[in-house]
């Protein structure tokens, strides 16, 4: 293998790993730097960060004394090994400088903006509880005043009930009277005709029982002649 072939193997094992770095700065969330991120997620991620940061540099150590080792002996491969050393080198450091913004960004203490919006919910949240509680207080008061009402409505649908039903009965009794005394009227009519045609028949039987009666002959009064004195002469 020589210089170029290793140098390109080395530029591309590097590239590997900086395209998974860079996968791996493209996995962490974007709602690491939330204020409401919790601690123990914060010092897990820490930690893989610290690992990945581990291998890498468990990666490039070994590549780089190689390369020192191979490439003493002629000053060409020197030159390319500088150049190409230095090149890998900014990148590293590039890569370090992303890997520390990353951490500044995940321990990031949150800002007094946030903790003043956050102060606002709460303020808004707490108004917005309160105002919910008068208003239940309201609708149970309401409550209490419809249930009222409706066990008085209760009362008076009950009471209608009975007075409907006593105005049934009487109703009904005052029909039964009615026929009873239609009926009174009806026997009482009846026994009065047939009281006149009982003293109709006792007074043609009696009738037909007295005898006849002969009339009186009343004598006619003697009258006296008066004879008027005549004198001829």
């Amino acid at each position: 293998m020589n210089s170029n072939e290793f140098l390109a193997d080395h530029e591309l094992g590097f590239n590997v790993d900086k395209g998974n770095l860079n996968n791996f700065s493209q996995k962490i969330p974007q709602n690491l730097t939330n204020s409401q991120q919790s601690p123990e997620v914060i010092k897990s991620d820490l930690l893989k960060l610290q690992e990945k940061i581990s291998s890498l540099e468990s990666r490039l150590q070994p590549s780089h004394q190689s390369s020192q080792i191979i490439y003493c002996p002629k000053v060409e491969i020197k030159k390319t090994k500088h150049s190409a050393s230095s090149s890998l080198l900014k990148s590293f450091e590039r890569e370090e400088r992303e890997l520390e913004e990353l951490e500044r960004s995940i321990t990031s203490t949150p800002s007094k903006k946030s903790s003043a919006s956050l102060n606002a919910v709460l303020d808004r949240l707490r108004t917005d509880l309160l105002n919910q509680r008068q208003k239940n207080v309201k609708l149970r008061k309401s409550n209490d005043g419809l249930k009222k009402m409706l066990n008085h409505r209760e009362d008076l649908h009950a009471k209608l009930a009975m007075l409907q039903e006593d105005h049934y009965t009487l109703i009904q009794s005052f029909e039964r009277s009615e026929n009873i005394r239609n009926k009174q009227k009806e026997m009482i009519e009846s026994l009065k005709n047939e009281i006149l045609e009982y003293e109709a028949a006792e007074n043609e039987k009696g009738e037909q029982k007295k005898p006849k009666k002969k009339r009186p002959i009343i004598p006619k009064p003697k009258t006296k002649r008066l004879y008027s004195c005549v004198n001829y002469n």
